[in-house]
């Protein structure tokens, strides 16, 4: 055929060189080679002994994986560095004992049925130093540590991510719209300045993702812990999990967010919205808020906002907060200040620990209603509008009234 060699059965001890077309259909090769050439394996296997052996694709090689039928290709115990090119067309690369893939060239994933690469509870590792694209609407799975030092593509599919996992200061991860970016290890790390974009799909389902990153795709957190400091530059959507204490959340400015999950505990965890950015809060508690509010916050829902016990809490609006549904009370149990805007547009608001306005706009919608209980502090430039009623119920609260009293009608003011 078009190969200067081809291994069909047995044993090949394979020292040196290889500076001609090769084909493997079966047997087993052993031995450190050089590959310069085109190597196309279609049956058995690269796995080495105990001592291990080292596999070198130079920049002239290619290596070519596409065994026939349900046959899957075992590499136990060899190191793989990819210089050239490696194309995988199907089947999994089994690496249940030790080994590596070091890949410094370009690594294609031409899988389009389910694969994985290695087993959980194995010592194999895959390190990217070059590009890795993985380009069917299949999923690959990757059961073994996996080091993102270079640039990886995530086109189509999903890339399953089921072990520990680095993403290093000078990567550069792209998934494409429709794919998907998995990660359950027990840590995904994340060193600053590596770059995760898209418009697909980062998602986070167990273990912690720590470090420090700017997120400029669709991050879903669906029960793994956010411990870092994290910018979100498109999309976040907190469908489960924790925030861990001293983290830092940015919703920057133009992304959106969603707050879905059950209950939120954000006690010693900053989580801003930034002017022009946007928040939405469908379901849950939030326990232990300690931030500012720049952009637009909605709460869809009768929803409660509390110090769980913890350390004193507050809730700064500076930007807009709105009530856009829920027809029963939502609950303010932090002290509230306010100097942009805070809305209730559906049902009623109630603050049992107090606050201060500063020049804030509080727009009662007509039928809704602002419950205060604690001491609260209308400063000059305070406006209360839109016909909704405003009931005072502390004792201590304390406004101007020349200059807020014209601007509250026509609501109406109780206490």
């Amino acid at each position: 055929g078009d190969y200067g060699y081809e291994l069909e059965s047995g044993e090949l001890e394979l020292n040196g060189q290889l500076n001609v077309d090769f084909l493997q259909t079966g047997g087993e090769l052993e031995g450190s080679q050089t590959i310069n050439a085109t190597y196309t394996l279609e049956g058995g296997d690269w796995d080495a002994n105990s001592d291990g052996a080292t596999t070198t694709i130079s920049s002239t090689g290619v290596v070519n994986i596409d065994p026939l039928g349900e046959q899957d290709p075992d590499f136990d115990n060899r190191d793989i560095v990819n210089d050239g090119t490696f194309n995988w067309h199907h089947g999994d690369l089994d690496t249940t004992a030790a080994g590596s893939f070091t890949n410094n060239g370009t690594f294609n994933d031409l899988t389009d049925d389910d694969n994985d690469i290695g087993e959980t509870g194995g010592d194999a590792t895959f390190t990217n130093n070059g590009t890795f694209t993985k380009s069917n609407e299949s999923e690959t799975r990757i059961s073994q540590d996996f080091d993102q030092y270079g640039t990886l593509e995530v086109d189509a599919g999903r890339l399953s991510l089921a072990d520990d996992a680095n993403f290093g200061a000078t990567s550069d991860t792209q998934i494409g719209t429709g794919a998907i970016l998995w990660v359950a290890g027990d840590v995904t790390a994340l060193a600053d300045g590596a770059v995760i974009a898209g418009d697909g799909i980062f998602r986070a389902e167990a273990g912690t993702v720590s470090g420090t990153a700017t997120f400029d795709t669709y991050f879903e957190l669906d029960g793994a812990t956010l411990d870092g400091n994290f910018d979100f530059a498109n999309r976040f959507e907190f469908l489960g999990g924790y925030l861990a204490p001293e983290s830092f959340i940015e919703i920057m400015a133009e992304a959106s967010a969603l707050l879905a999950a059950s209950a939120y505990d954000l006690e010693g965890t900053e989580l801003h919205v930034a002017p022009d950015g946007r928040l939405d809060w469908t379901n849950g508690t939030i326990a232990a808020w300690d931030d500012a509010v720049e952009g637009v916050m909605t709460m869809q829902g009768d929803l409660e906002i509390n110090d769980d016990g913890g350390e004193p809490a507050f809730f700064d609006v500076t930007g807009q907060f709105r009530k856009t549904s829920g027809e029963g009370l939502a609950k303010f149990d932090i002290p509230v200040d306010v100097s942009g805007r805070f809305e209730v547009q559906s049902g009623s608001a109630r603050f049992s620990h107090g606050g201060v306005s500063d020049g804030g706009v509080f727009d009662l919608w007509s039928g809704t209603r602002l419950d205060i209980n604690d001491s609260y502090t209308f400063l000059g430039g305070s406006t209360v509008q839109n016909g909704g009623d405003l009931n005072l119920n502390a004792e201590s609260s304390r406004f101007p009234i020349r200059s807020i009293w014209a601007s509250m009608q026509p609501s109406t003011a109780a206490w």
